[in-house]
């Protein structure tokens, strides 16, 4: 069995871990997940301090054309290429606070302290990388400061460095730390597809609930999919791109839909409520248009195409459903969707970014993408549904959760 076989089964053993643990219930997942994050906490924080000691060099930064040598341009660029990627773990928070104790304290807390962690996390790492590298690696520049083919740049420092301990160390999280995100984010996006079947936009079966509350045939759907995602894809650092930007397209529907449904249904009573939630939800849309502009035209296109795809097969799963399995659709209220990707598409394949044309100006083009969200969010607040068919839904939805014993309970 080759190296790509071992790893397969690797992988599918531990795919099928994470569903068992899943299926086990949430305080299953969550007491299983704590040591993983002591783990992931400890170990990076171990290599700041452990590298910074060691090996220190300040010239580094200066070095190889200064601080920042491709500007704010280059800072950009970066952005959707790792540093986003790595700072998303607040989602599965969000995604799982209907099962806080107390949502409004709770929320908070989960979604900016991981995002203020993982910060100072990573700003730590970038500070020890930089200055324990060698001198004479940054003789030529940024392009290569660790040779190609190594395995993982602190465990290529440490090694160079006589530390073999902490290069083991590195390599055993190299598979620790992926698992506990997979862990995770079989949980949620078992989650997910639990509240598309829910709604009836794929089939009823996805949302059957066990008797501890766990959307276990979700669980079992994510695991398939999570195993899909492991066949031998072209490139799969091209993949990790278009799966960030495609989460970041996701992000943009959730600020216009809050605020529609604070138009909609403004009295309800919600376990958390977001304050200043309109000015809040302007600048995370505007954020994550610019974040999608940054990717590129050469990953943009793709995405946008994935996103056409998508449509093509809802309708067509949607148009063969049984009328009474149908559930009410308001073409209307998508419409605003049309303009958004249209002028994404635009946007992008103008940019100074991928392999864009480079007609926008820089800067300019900042403020180009700020004035199009703008615009698109306001459009789709005020193309969102009317204020009886969301009474209506929410209507319909309490009558369900009153109907079943086990969502009445939860």
């Amino acid at each position: 069995m080759g190296a790509w076989g071992k790893g397969l089964v690797i992988a599918v053993i531990l795919m099928l871990v994470f569903t068992l643990i899943n299926v086990a219930g949430v305080n299953w997942l969550a007491e299983s997940n704590k040591a993983t994050v002591i783990w992931k906490t400890a170990v990076p924080i171990v290599t700041i301090v452990v590298l910074i000691s060691v090996a220190f060099h300040g010239s580094n930064f200066t070095a190889g054309g200064g601080f920042a040598p491709f500007g704010a341009h280059g800072v950009f660029a970066a952005l959707p290429l790792g540093v986003v990627f790595a700072l998303q773990g607040f989602e599965q928070a969000v995604q799982m606070g209907g099962e806080a104790k107390n949502p409004q304290k709770d929320m908070p807390r989960a979604v900016i302290g991981a995002v203020l962690i993982g910060t100072l996390i990573y700003l730590g790492l970038e500070v020890a990388f930089i200055g324990a590298l060698d001198a004479n690696n940054l003789t030529g520049g940024w392009a290569n400061p660790i040779g190609e083919g190594d395995f993982g740049p602190y465990a290529t420092i440490a090694t160079t460095l006589g530390l073999g301990w902490l290069a083991v160390v590195l390599y055993i999280d190299a598979f620790i730390s992926p698992a506990g995100t997979g862990l995770i984010y079989v949980g949620t996006s078992a989650r997910l597809s639990y509240a598309l079947g829910h709604a009836g936009f794929i089939p009823k079966g996805v949302s059957k609930i066990s008797s501890r509350g766990v959307p276990w045939t979700s669980v079992i759907l994510a695991f398939v999919v999570g195993l899909i995602c492991f066949l031998p894809f072209p490139s799969w650092q091209g993949l990790v791109g278009l799966v960030t930007s495609a989460t970041v397209i996701m992000y943009g529907f959730a600020p216009i839909t809050l605020v529609a449904l604070r138009k909609a249904d403004p009295d309800r009573p919600r376990p958390y409520r977001l304050p200043a939630a309109t000015p809040i939800s302007v600048l995370a849309f505007i954020a994550a248009n610019l974040i999608i502009y940054w990717t590129g035209w050469s990953t943009d296109w793709k995405l946008l195409v994935g996103v056409l795809v998508g449509y093509v097969i809802f309708a067509l799963s949607y148009t063969f459903k049984r009328p009474v399995e149908k559930p009410p659709l308001d073409p209307i209220a998508l419409a605003w969707m049309l303009p958004w990707f249209g002028g994404l598409a635009v946007i992008s394949l103008l940019d100074q970014y991928g392999d864009g044309l480079a007609v926008l100006p820089e800067w300019i083009d900042l403020l180009v993408v700020a004035v199009f969200s703008v615009a698109i969010f306001v459009l789709g607040v005020r193309m969102a549904l009317p204020r009886a068919r969301v009474q209506e839904a929410f209507r319909q939805e309490e009558a369900e959760v009153a109907a079943d014993p086990v969502l009445a309970e939860g």
